[in-house]
């Protein structure tokens, strides 16, 4: 679908929509009359930018990455990631369900809480929405699509599908650990499996042993599926010692209840099935 300026209107850049029809999942412009994000009148300079992804398959939907390209005003290409995931998702019912959309945002805090009007919120999207508004073009594709099966889905230009499986893999083999041995063991289980991360870290900075925050960062900007498992492993592992070292036993019982609940899809694209 393609956006283009009303007549007589200021120049604004030609945007055109790729969606993944094919598959039961579009993008929803704000050319569209169906088109509702829910973010309040303000915000209208970021809506020709903002899309509404629309679950019209039969199945829940764990994941989606949306890309923005475009070129700035002095010629450079651009592209902007927005990669929608969070482990929550796998708990039952918490994907996005078959008949459901989600706006996506360049300015991700109006996907949180762009009802009202922010002001704090107001100059970020004046920035944004300039950035775009001096583009001549802007393509918004529908890069990749996770489903609860485990199916994955689009040309995934921006890789996030090893990262899906990589980050889905490692809490579920870390919370198996826990399952496992919740006995006086497991910290020293859990260490090792963190240290198996911070040497790798480690390999690419020299630098001392890093902090979750680090290597969920490493682990999100990892090549393969390996590194970034390896990475998000330890993260998990590390996270879930930091955690038993403060609460103790009901930890461990908390984590045994989410390992439980959760649901961890096999993730493969879907035309290698």
């Amino acid at each position: 679908m393609v956006l283009m300026c009303p007549e007589g209107s200021s120049p604004a850049p030609r945007v055109t929509v790729h969606s993944l029809e094919g598959d039961g999942v579009v993008l929803v412009s704000s050319a569209n009359p169906a088109f509702d994000p829910h973010l309040a009148p303000e915000y209208a300079a970021i809506l020709p930018y903002t899309v509404v992804v629309t679950n019209n398959s039969p199945q829940p939907i764990l994941a989606y990455g949306v890309v923005w390209r475009y070129t700035d005003a002095v010629g450079k290409p651009l592209v902007r990631v927005r990669n929608v995931f969070s482990g929550m998702r796998l708990d039952p019912g918490k994907g996005l369900a078959p008949g459901r959309g989600n706006a996506v945002s360049p300015v991700l805090a109006l996907e949180a809480g762009g009802g009202a009007w922010n002001a704090m919120i107001g100059p970020e999207v004046a920035r944004v929405a300039g950035q775009y508004t001096a583009a001549t073009r802007v393509d918004i594709s529908l890069d990749s699509v996770l489903f609860a099966d485990g199916t994955a889905v689009g040309p995934d230009t921006a890789n996030l599908i090893v990262h899906w499986k990589g980050w889905i893999d490692a809490e579920r083999d870390v919370l198996t650990v826990v399952a496992e041995n919740p006995s006086a063991s497991l910290v020293a289980d859990l260490g090792r499996i963190a240290d198996a991360g911070a040497f790798l870290v480690a390999q690419g900075t020299g630098a001392g042993r890093p902090g979750t925050v680090e290597m969920a960062s490493r682990a999100d900007r990892a090549k393969t599926y390996a590194e970034c498992y390896i990475l998000a492993k330890a993260y998990f592992a590390q996270s879930t010692v930091e955690e038993i070292e403060r609460g103790g036993s009901p930890t461990v019982e908390n984590l045994l209840h989410v390992r439980q609940l959760r649901v961890y899809p096999d993730v493969r694209r879907k035309d290698q099935n």
